[in-house]
């Protein structure tokens, strides 16, 4: 549980729900 794993894997998921928003 790498805290800047973390992050990229939070940042891609919000990418890919905005994505799926627009």
């Amino acid at each position: 549980t790498d805290t800047a794993s973390v992050l990229t894997e939070a940042m891609g998921y919000i990418k890919f729900l905005h994505d799926q928003i627009q």
